[in-house]
């Protein structure tokens, strides 16, 4: 595992030159402060002749003195105070250096045991490094990426797979629920995981549960990943911001839910996923702002459900290829969504639009109520939104 990076700091410790200006400046200081409380003297003096003593009795001397110990007094507590901030400085980039050092002590060992052939030495590490993302602010997103590099590497869950390691699924799926549980967090717990990039490029999942996340910011990547088999969960997920790739996902075999999952904003793209079995449910999912594409997806064989999902705004693409399966429709409410069906395919399957809501003359709608492709059920007229 690499380090994380180093960040060079301006000020990480005592700087001698900075010493060195910093006394003439102190006596400068002191110097001028003299010479203004000389002139404060003369002046509450009556501004007499500097040869003249007349006036200079045993109390004037007795204030001249009391006057000139506090400038002395005031330089010298100066001096004192610039001695007092070196030295803080000092102690703390000392602990500074401590606390880095702790730090990357335990970013180190926590890596080297990911590696260990024990289960349960890999899944202690697992939590170290989850504590380790909690406690070092500035490099949390690198315990992060370590977590999801972990998910990228080869898996194997069948158990009589040559390379099938023990306990490795409980691993894993420790680690999409840690993930979970730091993404349910608000924006105000100084915990959260929300607005860090969470890459799952070509990772493998054969459960696992996401349900809840809130993906309000950064990076999410499914680019090419596996889902082959179990249930992997998205029930009440929120894409309010994040750019979530799918592209070229495989679902191939997983229940993959998205139930009450709401995309209110930034991107979801599903560019040429590949729904071949298994299901995935949308049901009653809210799509209403930003942008979710399924250009050149195939829905080539499992169960897609749209049941009672709402279209309220954004933009939403189905330039999608049907040639097996089932994609269902019944119930969605399209209200006012730029939705497009203009460059979908159909050449098998079925795809049911039935009960679905739509205002008249949609143009999402119109190039399938001219010319119905087979296996298109439609509603029996299109129903406004009000219907």
């Amino acid at each position: 595992m690499a380090l994380p990076r180093k960040r060079r700091k301006a000020a990480d410790g005592p700087r001698l030159w900075k010493i060195w200006i910093a006394i003439p400046i102190v006596v400068l200081f002191g110097l001028v402060t003299a010479v203004a409380t000389g002139g404060l003297i003369w002046l509450g003096l009556g501004r007499p002749k500097l040869g003249a003593v007349d006036g200079w009795d045993a109390q004037a001397q007795l204030e001249t003195v009391r006057l000139a110990l506090f400038v002395v007094g005031g330089i010298g507590g100066v001096v004192a105070l610039v001695v007092a901030y070196r030295k803080q400085r000092v102690n703390e980039a000392s602990d500074r250096r401590e606390n880095s050092k702790l730090f990357n002590d335990r970013f180190l060992a926590a890596c080297a045991e990911l590696g260990n052939d024990a289960a349960a030495v890999r899944l202690a590490a697992v939590y170290a490094l989850a504590r380790l993302a909690d406690d070092w602010r500035p490099e949390r997103q690198t315990c992060i990426d370590v977590l999801c590099a972990y998910l990228r590497l080869p898996y194997v869950a069948n158990p009589e797979g040559s390379d099938w390691k023990q306990g490795e699924r409980e691993v894993r799926l420790s680690i999409v629920r840690i993930i979970r549980d730091h993404l349910r967090k608000t924006l105000e717990d100084p915990l959260t995981w929300q607005g860090f990039d969470f890459d799952f490029t070509t990772a493998t999942f054969d459960d696992g549960d996401l349900s809840g996340a809130n993906f309000s910011a950064g990076t999410v990547s499914f680019l090419g990943a596996i889902f082959s088999g179990g249930m992997v969960s998205f029930q009440g997920t929120r894409f309010s911001g994040a750019e979530v790739n799918f592209v070229a996902a495989a679902f191939v075999g997983s229940e993959v839910s998205f139930h009450k999952a709401a995309f209110s904003g930034g991107k979801v793209n599903f560019y040429k996923a590949a729904f071949a079995t298994g299901g995935v449910d949308f049901t009653a999912a809210v799509f209403s702002g930003g942008k979710v594409g399924f250009l050149d997806a195939e829905f080539c064989g499992s169960k897609v459900s749209f049941s009672g999902v709402t279209f309220s705004g954004g933009e939403v693409s189905f330039g999608a290829k049907f040639t097996a399966g089932t994609v269902d429709f019944p119930g969605a409410k399209f209200t006012g969504s730029d939705v497009s069906f203009v460059l979908a395919r159909f050449a098998g399957g079925e795809v049911d639009f039935e009960r679905a809501r739509f205002p008249d003359n949609s143009p999402a709608f119109a190039v399938l109520l001219r010319d119905p492709p087979p296996g298109v059920k439609l509603p029996d007229r299109p129903a406004t939104t009000g219907a």
